[in-house]
């Protein structure tokens, strides 16, 4: 250890990336190396067990999610991952290292987050579970899935058996932590909608509802609205995002029910129509090869990808290749070009880039791909669009954790100018009006998201949105005259129950 920090404290020696555990009685310490920030490092499968001062190696077979020690600190616990994305429950001597293995094919959240609980008596452990199945990665892929929402169960260690003991239709339950005789969680509870109202500012009103839609499209022509639908299912976590559509009337309310437009297994974010709306590119990170069990498996492609816009049956194009965190894309005026953000496989996670890809407007495939030459000053830009005539590049960039710039740059990469700082910590999104004359973002407004709109000159922003949720990822219909975006909504209780 090392006694040179604050009074009381010391050093651990422990790598500065891992995560520790700590026994009741402060005796036994255990880490365990955080997922790498590269998606081709492969997680490493073994814990460290031991004191303060040194800890030894176990391989645990698995990506390790999360572990708690038993009250009495003679075992560990341990959720990890296995190859095909279940989970399996382990228990560790504390003294001798040996592992057994507790029960395997568990139907977890298949990332570190949700942690479990040990009973006071250590006869029991408390841990987030979608089902007492295998998990079914066919089911995982489907956008509304009541049973999949995660549920605590009870774990019986000496009898190896379940029995749940909390659970809602519409939600996930997580975080057990028993204190005495009572367990208390947390219950996270999302609403995604897709709202629009008159670029002018007056009241919104609902477009789609109860599809959990968000991150809404307009077609070529104005009539129809695509978005995104999933439930926020953690044990699914991204997995179940296809894209839905919907036709809409002069008051942009629904003309019709929603109907499926994009469907494939893993995340489908929204499409982007060709001017001449032959085509639709969106991103996607979907396995050509199998339904995908977990999101960061090795098949996802984190790729752009393209399609006849009106046959969903028609081939779908991968337009690039190998990216990473890819964000949305959007199609030149011209058709020619998509410009879309990625990370960097070479660069620091995290940052985002600009990068072009050509495509041949006859056969919808890729050409050629480039970076756009994004000045310097630009930091992480999170999102790239075409001015309406194509000579200009709007970018909202990540510039600190609360702080975004809108900036405008010529599509050489000169001229850049900084149009507004606003607060945000999230992906607000943004667009230009059809004249482009004017710039739409979606900023922090007190502890809300609300839309601003903003000369492309710069200036004076004005607050478009009215109402009381939070509003993002602006949309602007062809003629200017609507705005479309997202209203999403996050409540988390914390619950409470007697054990028994």
């Amino acid at each position: 250890m090392d006694a040179d920090g604050p009074a009381g404290l010391a050093a651990l020696t422990i790598p500065p990336d891992a995560t520790p555990l700590c026994s009741t009685d402060g005796q036994h310490l255990a880490h365990f190396t955080s997922f790498p920030a590269r998606r081709e490092v492969a997680p490493p499968k073994d814990i460290y067990i031991g004191t303060q001062s040194s800890q030894r190696r176990v391989e645990i077979g698995g990506v390790v999610l999360f572990a708690k020690f038993s009250p009495d600190a003679k075992n560990l616990y341990v959720l990890s991952r296995q190859e095909s994305g279940a989970s399996t429950l382990s228990s560790i001597d504390s003294s001798t290292l040996q592992v057994t293995q507790l029960a395997h094919d568990l139907d977890a959240w298949p990332f570190p987050g949700p942690e479990m609980a040990v009973t006071a008596d250590g006869k029991s452990l408390i841990l987030p579970l979608a089902t007492l199945k295998k998990p079914d990665d066919a089911r995982r892929q489907v956008p509304r899935v009541p049973e999949r929402w995660l549920k605590l169960y009870r774990f019986d260690i000496a009898r190896r058996q379940f029995s749940v003991v909390a659970q809602e239709t519409d939600s996930d339950q997580t975080d057990p932590a028993v204190i005495g005789d009572d367990l208390y969680w947390v219950s996270s509870h999302n609403t995604k909608n897709v709202i629009a109202f008159p670029a002018s500012g007056v009241p919104v009103h609902t477009v789609v509802a109860g599809r959990e839609a968000y991150l809404p499209t307009w077609s070529h022509d104005g009539k129809r609205i695509a978005f995104v639908e999933g439930e926020y299912r953690l044990a699914d976590w991204a997995l179940s995002q296809d894209v839905g559509i919907v036709a809409v009337n002069a008051e942009i309310l629904p003309a019709g029910d929603p109907k499926p437009f994009v469907v494939g297994n893993h995340e489908d974010f929204p499409v982007q129509w060709s001017p001449d709306g032959r085509w639709i590119a969106w991103h996607s990170h979907r396995d050509p090869h199998r339904d995908a069990p977990y999101y960061d498996e090795p098949g996802a492609t984190d790729d752009i990808w393209i399609r006849s816009a009106e046959d969903i049956h028609a081939p779908e194009i991968k337009a690039t290749h190998d990216l990473w965190e890819t964000g949305w894309v959007y199609w030149s005026p011209d058709g020619s070009e998509l410009i879309y953000t990625t990370w960097d496989r070479n660069g620091a996670p995290g940052v985002y880039q600009v990068r072009v890809t050509k495509i041949d407007t006859s056969t919808g495939h890729p050409i050629q791909e480039r970076p756009f030459p994004t000045p310097k000053q630009v930091v992480s830009p999170q999102v790239a669009i075409w001015s309406p005539s194509g000579d200009e590049v709007a970018i909202e960039d990540a510039a600190g954790p609360t702080e975004r710039i809108l900036w405008v740059v010529a599509k050489d990469g000169s001229n850049l100018q900084n149009i507004i700082s606003y607060p945000s910590e999230t992906y607000g999104g943004i667009d230009w009006s059809p004249d482009g004359k004017t710039l739409y973002y979606s900023a922090l407004d007190g502890d809300r998201m609300k839309i601003f709109s903003i000369p492309r000159t710069g200036g004076s922003p004005k607050k478009i949105s009215d109402g009381p949720g939070n509003y993002l990822h602006p949309s602007v219909s062809p003629d200017g005259r609507w705005i479309a975006c997202s209203e999403i909504e996050t409540v988390q209780y914390l619950r409470r129950r007697a054990l028994q």
